[in-house]
């Protein structure tokens, strides 16, 4: 596969990204005439770069489509499925990364194209509390600038599969940015002739589960937060911390650390009914597939990272466009680094007949039963977790967990971690 247009591995490079993107504009308007007529040029090494140990050499691709190599060809690999490359980086301009859960890439893809006229719109939504209740937004937004409002994950389930007669409505090329579940849905109804025509790119973000809006009212209720006060809220991440963070009516903000919320969502409290049997979790039917990246070696970078997989030739175009407009510091990686990234998800997810029979344990439809492996580990495992999600169905047991000290509850997430572990879960 050539690596043209993002940085290249196992070649460490020092520059900066603001004379970078100045640089690219630089180079690529006295070297059109070259650009257009080889495959690559080539940038200056500069200064220091914010992509850690492992930067790389850049290498931007000329502007006209037809001057470049063509697409490679699909690879597929376990877990991740079918793909034609993965890159891990960010967004170079800092202002792409504010209120963002990762590396702004998602932001900066939809923006990079409604700015070279890939699309039209982009069908985004967010977190809303307008009619003093938490629900949601869904907007095609036609502006780049406008679509940091929309960055950062909103925590709870938006069912964007219900807005597919407003793309149908638009006037234009659209691109949608949703879960995998919205997104093998909105695929099937495009790829049968039911609509969506306008849909010219998915984009689709990792998952390991969704959670009702429920799980944050309880959270809220917790924290002493009055919901009807509420004007916005937002999250902002580290590695594996930060902070959940609101503003009020008033103009005030208030903040609470992330994990307080994360420990009662990972532990599947209030979960969505279809997470209980979903094997997608890296958006398997979307054009590209962004989310965060679990890896030792990313934590200590000063920049939080994502991780893009392009699954067809309409997506790994989007991401070259992105590059050839100087907004990504990027590395290409091995499949491997994804199944690494997400492996207490995706191993354990991969085991459908104990993902059958714990959601039968607990008396929830478990799917269709394959023929598939069973193992100990991972029926145990979603029998917890199930049984925590029904737990949190009871309102006595709404009542009981909100006394439960949030220490046991991180233990609790502790002893399953090494239920895993101790059972096999490098396998």
């Amino acid at each position: 596969m050539r690596n043209g247009w993002f940085i290249q591995p196992n070649t460490p490079v020092l520059y900066d990204p603001r004379r970078w993107i100045e640089v690219i504009r630089r180079e690529r308007e006295e070297n059109r005439n070259v650009a257009m007529s080889s495959d690559f040029v080539e940038l200056p090494i500069l200064a220091e770069t914010p992509c850690g140990a492992t930067a790389m050499p850049l290498v931007v691709g000329p502007a006209d489509d037809t001057a470049l190599p063509p697409a490679p060809e699909a690879s597929t690999a376990p877990y991740v499925g079918r793909f034609l490359g993965l890159w891990c980086g960010f967004a170079a301009n800092p202002g792409d990364r504010t209120r963002v859960a990762s590396g702004g890439m998602v932001t900066t893809l939809l923006a990079t194209a409604l700015r070279n006229g890939t699309i039209d719109g982009a069908a985004v939504s967010k977190a809303d509390f307008r009619e003093g209740k938490l629900g949601y937004r869904f907007d095609i937004v036609t502006d780049p600038d406008q679509l940091a409002e929309y960055g950062g994950s909103a925590y709870f389930n938006i069912p964007l599969e219900q807005h597919w007669k407003q793309l149908d409505q638009f006037d234009g090329r659209l691109a949608v940015c949703a879960l995998p579940c919205h997104t093998a849905i909105l695929r099937r109804r495009q790829q049968s002739g039911r609509g969506l025509d306008k849909v010219k790119l998915f984009i689709g973000l990792f998952c390991g589960h969704n959670n009702e809006a429920d799980l944050i009212r309880f959270v809220f209720e917790k924290e002493g937060i009055d919901e009807s006060q509420v004007a916005e809220m937002w999250v902002d991440r580290s590695y594996l911390g930060g902070n959940f963070c609101v503003r009020y009516r008033d103009g005030s903000e208030s903040a609470f650390p992330f994990r307080r919320f994360n420990v009662y969502r990972s532990l599947w409290f209030f979960s969505k009914q279809m997470c209980r049997y979903c094997d997608d979790h890296l958006g398997r039917a979307a054009d590209v597939s962004i989310g965060d990246v679990f890896l030792a070696e990313y934590r200590n970078r000063p920049t939080k990272h994502s991780l893009a997989v392009a699954r067809t030739e309409a997506g790994w175009k989007l991401l070259r466009a992105a590059v050839d407009d100087g907004v990504f510091c990027a590395e290409q990686v091995d499949p491997m680094v994804a199944v690494r990234a997400q492996k207490r998800v995706l191993v354990p997810s991969a085991d459908s007949k104990s993902r059958y029979y714990a959601c039968r344990l607990l008396g929830f439809p478990g799917g269709n039963l394959k023929r598939d492996r069973f193992r100990l580990r991972s029926f145990l495992t979603y029998s917890l977790l199930h049984l925590n999600d029904r737990f949190s169905q009871w309102r006595w047991g709404r009542t009981l967990l909100k006394w439960i000290p949030r220490p046991l509850l991180y233990g609790y997430i502790a002893s399953i971690k090494l239920l895993n572990n101790t059972l096999g879960m490098k396998s």
